[in-house]
């Protein structure tokens, strides 16, 4: 399973775990700590849940609506919509919360704008629909591609997903928004493109039957018995011409 497609699916795979670190942990502080928000800006994070929650939800039953006309449109343009839909999310970020607001309380503006509650809700439904974009395809990619292999290809997406969503808790306390919204840049686009290539360029992988000493062997029995030939004329005698033989004994 440790091929170099899988090792390009293990960008996919970290960016979902990034983003995923990203709404759920670190965005949620952000608002938090956002002064401006409000004067209880914990009420927000219950709200900032719904809001993603909806966002997912929101996806779910669009691509279940939909239904086989998801395949029709492609897995790689879905993933495409949700990397244009976070891309569009992080700058809305930047625009509304402040720069320390990751580190500390602060009474600061956004990048461009006076904190807003309504932009804050919509980018965490935003985040949450583009999350569901991503990582419903990767299920779908997997089941396609690796059907007689999935619960290892299951494990090893799993593998990657946490091990950068732990990774982005370590240094979270460490960076300010900017950075992450750049490391949530530069690793959404590399894995829109990994997926893109692999989706459009690379086969379905298929287990080598071997066969199994265990098995019983499908004997086939021979019969060495002698076949009389067909060729042999077949030779008839009258009642007249037996009569004549008797009489000339």
């Amino acid at each position: 399973m440790f091929t170099k497609r899988m090792l390009i699916l293990a960008l996919v795979f970290a960016y979902t775990g990034i983003e995923q670190a990203f709404w759920t942990g670190i965005y949620p502080t952000c608002i938090s700590f956002t002064q401006k928000l409000g004067t209880n800006t914990n009420a927000l994070l219950a709200l900032n849940s719904v809001a993603a929650g909806l966002g997912q939800v929101a996806a779910g039953l669009t691509f279940g609506i939909l239904g086989t006309r998801t395949r029709r449109i492609g897995r790689d343009a879905i993933v495409f919509m949700g990397a244009v839909l976070h891309l569009l999310t992080f700058a809305m970020i930047y625009m509304n919360i402040p720069d320390n607001a990751p580190l500390q309380k602060t009474t600061d503006c956004g990048g461009i704008l006076s904190p807003s509650v309504a932009i804050a809700l919509v980018c965490g439904g935003l985040l949450g629909f583009g999350d569901a974009c991503w990582n419903t395809q990767i299920y779908s990619f997997l089941c396609d591609r690796y059907s007689d292999r999935s619960s290892e290809a299951f494990a090893i997406f799993k593998f990657y997903q946490s091990l950068l969503s732990c990774a982005v808790f370590f240094y979270s306390s460490l960076l300010k928004l900017s950075w992450h919204l750049l490391i949530l840049l530069v690793t959404s686009l590399t894995a829109a493109v990994c997926f893109f290539l692999i989706e459009r360029f690379a086969s379905p992988v298929r287990v080598e039957e071997t066969p199994d000493a265990e098995a019983p062997l499908n004997l086939k029995r021979i019969d060495y018995r002698p076949k009389i030939s067909s060729s042999v004329p077949d030779v008839t005698v009258t009642t007249d011409e037996a009569r004549k033989h008797k009489d000339s004994k």
